[in-house]
């Protein structure tokens, strides 16, 4: 995170600068051996490829994705030369997958738009060489209609491609299916799970199946039933032509770091990793790779022919980390040969991410390697039976780059000592060490930018303040060690002090248990010679069937020096909201809780006054809108209103700011979304009845707010996507996607920034004209959050997690 010095980049416009944050990791490896451009009207994450043993190598695109001249395109894949086109009955395919031979495809699509249940998913297979689609019989060879299944994959062995398996849609049965003539029948072999199956895959060219899955219940929230106990995933291989089980193996669903390399069993706590991912690195499947959120690893299977085997008791001595992240991984992937594996990972916030690959010697990681042919968000395949990788850009430039990982002209990086690859902050590829990065801030401290690590090192914690001195175009670091361990922290324009925060109740690193969260304050953080302690600001006791609490929102009100936490308090099947007001000048408090009455709460607005949150009952489709007086030591904080609505009606709502020439006090009206027209305009002035009718037809959005601070209007949806802005007779629609990316925007008064995910820009609007001021290229990442200066002369991008750039204002001569 640490400020790189250097002079100021002009990027598309001659009056912003940026100092940017290192990001690039080192020897990228760009020597790709093929590239093959792709349909770029739609974005399309799928593709499929054939097995080049059958003799055409084949790959499936879709053309013209969610378009009424939908076309599905099978093409050579050396020549990239269509060899069938179909035009589905669809325009919406939601997968596509051909078979090995690249006779059959398998696309799934919506028979409708939008589509929010499954019933509205289905799955056409298709025989290429008699141009038929087949379809599906049952033991009698009677035909069946709404055939529905949640996934499926064709065996990938040539000889045989007429078999598929599939899960079902409550994830807990396999089935095997066999494709004769113009029908599909199932063979009568299935595979049944007491409890969810994660995932499956075909082994060892279609001779055996692994799958996986969690031996216990799970809530709506994903948490399971018991939260103390360790808890088990059971893993087992199938044998396809006997179709009886051959393994199962039993490993930790959660696991969390004992000491350095050293992991062990957990239950659900906050800081442990979840078992997402399984493959398989060796032919006899004696080899396990294990991806838990961010740490994976390799853990051996004892081969003394015994059917179960635990690998629960002895986990911390044989489970190998070899991969840490502070990421999370999307997918592991396993070349046929076993000599190579590829880890995906989770890329949304990251368009520079790369491609690890580690190749394998004995069982052991030898060497590895990172590929980024491009920066958009890529998926990773290898060609079946070969060391060829492919590297599909579905974001940006529509391609595929193939790698040959058998090439002599990749720089394999030696891995020695069974290190872990680990990426730091910085996004370089660097030797394990014992810290990790918990939480990390921004804020302006007179005009100068200001970072702030809070930083798990040797059990201990530690903050690190980076001050970017822009006339001395120099980083200061300034280091603390806390007394008490931290999980958050929090800057603020203006206060020179450091707030730091433990919101989980259960570590079990070191095997601490509490019983309540703490806030503290670090003051004078830009003056090492203050030795001065952290002080307490709040221990607030929870009670006993608490299992987590999370801060969605913190504020710094400056005019009477008050600290306004807003934290989600969650019980086991349920949470609630927690605010808390602190002045740091005598060290009042005020506090109102919400117990436990809804399955999530997401705020809506939070300024220094006004609280709004969107909040959903647990376990059905209604939700209320709430919102609160924000007090301080004087007064009590105040549930002001509450608009209860349900999903399928929808909700229009209205929000009047108080503002420097507007109301006093904030103000709320609310509607159905989804009725009549004439209705609408009965409830609502012009106005706002068209903005209502004009966006209750989006697939995407079932509540539409109105936020109006005198003659600006900001309109956006229940996922923050911003749809409108107007001042006065002025109005902009954001036809690209999104987001508010501080609450704070909705309030100003000068300008108006927002960031396009697809085409990585940057716009700057004057708010009383509305005119586009400046447009800026910014492919770095994803932004996720941004911090104005007070003056409006400088701002911070962040992506959420550890990254930042810094833009200025260059005044001209």
């Amino acid at each position: 995170m640490a400020i790189t010095n250097e002079n100021i980049k002009h990027l598309c416009i001659e009056d912003w600068g940026i100092h940017t944050c290192s990001m690039e990791e080192n020897r990228i490896e760009n020597r790709w051996i093929a590239t093959k451009r792709m349909d770029r009207k739609v974005p399309n994450k799928h593709i499929s490829l054939s097995n080049p043993q059958s003799g055409n190598l084949r790959i499936i695109n879709i053309a013209n994705n969610q378009k009424q001249n939908c076309k599905l395109e099978i093409m050579d894949y050396q020549t990239l030369h269509i060899i069938h086109q179909l035009s589905p009955p669809f325009q919406w395919v939601r997968n596509v997958k051909i078979s090995a031979d690249g006779g059959l495809i398998a696309v799934e699509y919506y028979t409708n738009y939008p589509a929010s249940f499954r019933a509205n998913k289905r799955w056409m297979i298709y025989n290429l060489n008699f141009k038929k689609e087949l379809y599906f019989v049952d033991k009698r060879k009677k035909r069946m209609n709404h055939v529905t299944f949640k996934s499926m994959e064709f065996c990938p062995n040539v000889l045989n491609s007429c078999n598929f398996i599939s899960l079902c849609y409550i994830n807990k049965d396999i089935k095997l299916w066999k494709i004769q003539d113009n029908h599909i029948q199932c063979t009568g072999k299935e595979i049944s799970f007491a409890f969810k199956v994660e995932s499956y895959r075909w082994m060892q060219n279609g001779s055996k199946i692994l799958l996986w899955g969690r031996k216990y219940y799970v809530d709506c929230m994903g948490r399971p039933e018991k939260l103390n106990t360790i808890l088990e995933c059971q893993i087992q291989i199938w044998n396809f032509e006997t179709w009886h089980r051959l393994r199962s193996m039993e490993v930790p669903s959660y696991i969390v770091r004992q000491q350095q390399n050293l992991f062990k069993p957990s239950g659900y706590v906050n800081n442990a990793g979840a078992l997402h991912n399984v493959n398989y690195i060796d032919s006899d499947c004696t080899v396990l790779i294990l991806g838990y959120s961010k740490i994976i690893g390799l853990i051996k299977v004892p081969d003394n022919g015994v059917e179960t085997v635990n690998l629960i008791e002895d986990f911390m001595n044989s489970f190998q980390p070899i991969f840490k992240k502070s990421m999370p991984v999307n997918d592991i992937s396993i070349s046929d040969d076993q000599q190579f594996i590829t880890i995906d990972i989770d890329d949304r916030n990251d368009t520079k991410a790369s491609k690890l690959v580690i190749r394998m010697l004995s069982g052991q990681p030898q060497s590895y390697l990172m590929l980024k042919p491009s920066n958009g968000n890529k998926l990773t395949k290898y060609i079946p039976d070969s060391s060829r990788l492919i590297i599909y850009d579905y974001d940006l430039e529509y391609c595929i780059y193939e790698y040959n990982l058998k090439a002599n002209n990749l720089r394999w990086q030696t891995i020695k000592n069974k290190e872990i690859i680990y990426f730091n902050e910085k996004r370089e590829i660097i030797q394990e060490f014992d810290e990790e990065i918990l939480s990390t801030c921004c804020a302006f401290i007179n005009h100068d930018p200001l970072m702030i690590q809070l930083i798990q090192k040797d059990g201990k914690s530690e903050l690190k303040v980076y001050n970017y001195k822009e006339d001395q175009q120099s980083t200061k670091v300034f280091c603390y060690s806390l007394d008490e361990p931290y999980d958050r922290c929090f800057a603020y324009n203006n206060l020179q002090s450091a707030v730091v925060i433990r919101t989980y109740l259960e570590d079990c690193k070191r095997s601490l248990k509490y019983k309540n969260v703490s806030i503290a304050e670090k003051p004078n953080i830009l003056n090492m010679r203050d030795s001065e302690k952290c002080k307490e600001l709040l221990r607030y006791d929870t009670e006993p069937e608490v299992t987590c609490v999370t801060v969605t929102g913190s504020k710094y009100r400056e005019k009477d020096n008050t600290l306004i936490f807003v934290m989600n308090v969650k019980h086991s099947v349920s949470c609630g909201i927690l605010v808390a007001a602190i002045n740091l000048c005598d060290g009042a408090k005020t506090i109102y809780e919400n117990k436990y009455a809804y399955s999530q709460i997401r705020p809506i607005y939070f300024d220094d006054n006004y609280l709004i949150t969107n909040q959903q009952k647990v376990n059905s489709n209604d939700y209320c809108i709430m919102s609160y007086k924000l007090g301080n030591s004087k007064a009590q904080i105040l549930n002001k209103e509450e608009f209860n609505y349900h999903r399928d009606r929808g909700l229009a709502c209205k929000v009047n700011l108080p503002g420097k020439y507007c109301i006093d006090s904030l103000k709320i009206k609310c509607s159905s979304l989804k009725i009549k027209e004439d209705l609408v305009h009965e409830i609502w002035k012009d106005e706002d009845a068209k903005i209502f009718l004009t966006t209750s037809s989006s697939p995407y959005s079932f509540c539409i707010f109105i936020f109006e601070i005198g003659d600006h209007v900001t309109v956006f949806d229940q996922n923050y996507r911003i749809l409108r802005k107007s001042c006065k007779n002025r109005a902009i629609n954001l036809e690209f996607d999104s987001r508010i990316l501080n609450f704070e925007e909705l309030s100003s008064e000068n300008l108006f920034l927002t960031f396009n995910i697809n085409n990585s820009n940057i716009y700057i609007y004057e708010l009383n004209t509305l005119q586009l001021i400046h447009k800026i290229s910014f492919p770095y990442f994803i932004v996720q959050h941004t911090k104005w200066n007070p003056q409006q002369s400088s701002f911070i991008l962040s992506d959420g997690e550890q990254r930042y750039n810094i833009f200025k204002k260059i005044q001209q001569d």
